[in-house]
């Protein structure tokens, strides 16, 4: 599952966090089958 984030959540997250968060997300996008990429949450 891909980590979403709003301005918000950027301002008050330190470096090494939002680091940790992209590579999550590029593992994520990576790794998993595009199908469920694009399933949106609700």
């Amino acid at each position: 599952m891909v980590i979403y984030l709003i301005d918000d959540d950027i301002d008050v997250l330190d470096k090494q966090t939002k680091r940790d968060i992209l590579t999550h997300n590029k593992s994520v996008r990576g790794n998993c089958p595009q199908s469920l990429l694009n399933t949106a949450l609700l």
